[in-house]
Order: structure tokens, then C-alpha cells, then sequence
């Protein structure tokens, strides 16, 4: 997975838990800004008492490699108090 298929995989699920929670009586969905994303990922987990986050593995681009930063590592590495459970991409495993 690229890092803007993880990116999409990351807005698609809280997209996803935000229209389920406005179902259940909860506030609006809103849009996530900041200049790391990852950064600004953690401090709303934080921020709104989120436990888990699931971030799916995504291979280093090209982009990523000359910032020497990788969405996912920075994910895990930001959230050590909360549950970060990285989630393989199987479909792309050989003979899959």
C-alpha cells in the first residue's frame, strides 16, 4: 500500500467511526488540519478519548524516503499510550 492508500485507508475508517458515532447521538464529523499528519492524528485520538488507532502498513515512497519519515512509524511511535495495531495489506502478498 502507498502512502496515500494509507492515508485514504485512514480517512475512509474515521470517516467511517464518525458517521457511526453522529448515529449514535454524537457530534458532527469534522476535517482533521495540520502540518503532520501523523502529529495531528495522535493529538485527536487524544483529544477525544480514542483507545486504538488501526493504520494500515503502507510501503516507503519514494517521497517518503527523502524526508526519511514513514506515516505509519510515525503513527506508532507517536501513540505509545494509546492501542496502534498496524494492519497488513494481504492483497498484495504474492499468490494472494
Amino acid at each position: 500500500m502507498t502512502f496515500l492508500g494509507a492515508i485514504f485507508y485512514f480517512w475512509f475508517t474515521a470517516l467511517r467511526a464518525s458517521l457511526a458515532h453522529k448515529a449514535l447521538g454524537g457530534s458532527n464529523p469534522g476535517i482533521l488540519r495540520g502540518s503532520d499528519l501523523a502529529k495531528t492524528v495522535v493529538e485527536f485520538a487524544r483529544g477525544n478519548q480514542v483507545t486504538q488507532i488501526f493504520v494500515a502498513h503502507s510501503e516507503i515512497g519514494l517521497l517518503e524516503r527523502l524526508r526519511g519519515r514513514n506515516f505509519t512509524e510515525d503513527i506508532v511511535r507517536l501513540a505509545q499510550d494509546l492501542q496502534a495495531t498496524v494492519v497488513a495489506d494481504r492483497s498484495r502478498r504474492p499468490g494472494a
